[in-house]
């Protein structure tokens, strides 16, 4: 049983994580919860865990294994050196860090170590995403040659009670705070292949008030050849009361087709043109919408690939490790540099179109 302490007992940290970790996941054990503000702790602390305002008392006072860190991106480079410091394995929160820079940083620090850093890409762990890859492994649709994606959701309203979370997200990684996942996934369901080229462009959505685009365009290419389309948006439906939301993934290969729509759920496999099947041969549709987007499953089957990664020396094949973060990093950098220098302005834009 690997025993883990949580520093970040916040929106995510309570409604996500600890469920995870004491739910979702079979061979780990919630033991220490640390959070600045203590009334973020009263959950954890009902519960049995022991609590701390302090997270260094956590780490001097608590014999724990694992560290899951779940703050604001900024705080994670010294939480997890910390961390790595007292002799523990870390999951991270994605993004891993606000910069490609610290990233480094901390991969270099858990080889020094000895440690394994892990960094929360939950959608590997979504049983959809994991048949697809199983598929693209098993050459059902011949060799992949493009992968499409959208993930539109609102990130949380501009006015409300979570319109403080929601700023927050915006200023740190815009539209790629949660589009990261989708850069992470699409290089994981290729199984291999880096980022040789990529542009990107940006659109506010009346946040013009905000350096980050909240929805943003990807367009790039693999070094493998694979064409690749990211549309993410975190401003998508964000000035209105409904919650509209799209995650569409279409997988194009040589030889069919993989078509993924979450918010039916409907995943289907085409590979000629008469054979038709769906992606779940032991799962309804039923199951998979239950699932999804149910983050504390995903965490709970995370650790738990930790924890069978240090019971058996060899790494699961969906966890993802430092190395994964780095990668993401770099290109949710490169995008949101991309779309920052190619904004026009709303004024520019009309000037343009009464040139016309």
């Amino acid at each position: 049983m690997l025993r883990f302490a949580l520093i970040g007992c916040g929106q995510h940290g309570r409604n996500a994580v600890m469920p995870g970790l004491l739910k979702h996941a079979g061979h780990v054990k919630l033991c220490a919860v640390a959070d600045l503000h203590a009334e973020n702790l009263e959950s954890a602390k009902a519960l049995g865990c022991a609590v701390y305002t302090d997270y260094k008392q956590m780490l001097v006072e608590q014999r724990v294994d694992a560290v899951y860190i779940a703050t604001l991106q900024e705080a994670h480079l010294e939480q997890v050196l910390a961390a790595l410091a007292a002799g523990l394995h870390v999951v991270c929160e994605k993004p891993m860090a606000p910069t490609a820079d610290e990233c480094r940083t901390m991969i270099e620090a858990a080889e020094r170590a000895g440690r394994h850093l892990v960094v929360n890409f939950e959608t590997r762990y979504h049983r959809h995403h994991q048949r697809i890859r199983q598929w693209i492994g098993d050459g059902r649709i011949g060799r992949v040659e493009a992968i499409h994606v959208q993930d539109f959701w609102d990130g949380h309203k501009r006015t409300g009670c979570m319109a403080e979370r929601r700023a927050r997200l915006m200023d740190r990684a815009g539209g790629l705070d949660c589009g990261i996942h989708k850069i992470d996934l699409v290089h994981h369901l290729c199984g291999s292949g880096q980022w040789a080229s990529m542009e990107a462009m940006g659109a506010w959505l009346g946040e013009e008030e905000r350096l980050l685009a909240p929805h943003i365009a990807i367009l790039g290419r693999l070094d493998i050849g694979t064409l690749v389309t990211i549309n993410a948006s975190l401003g998508y439906a964000a000035g209105i009361k409904p919650r509209p939301r799209q995650d569409l993934l279409t997988v194009v290969g040589t030889e069919g087709v993989i078509s993924l729509t979450m918010d039916s759920p409907s995943m289907q496999a085409y590979a000629d043109s008469t054979y038709k099947a769906t992606l779940y041969d032991d799962a309804g549709d039923e199951q998979v919408a239950a699932e999804y987007p149910n983050h504390s499953i995903a965490i709970g089957r995370l650790v738990d690939d930790l924890a069978s990664y240090l019971e058996s020396g060899t790494c699961p094949p969906d966890l993802p490790l430092g190395e994964a973060g780095l990668n993401a990093q770099v290109i949710a950098e490169a995008a949101n540099e991309r779309a920052v220098a190619t904004r026009l302005r709303p004024t520019a834009m009309q000037q343009g179109m009464t040139e016309v």
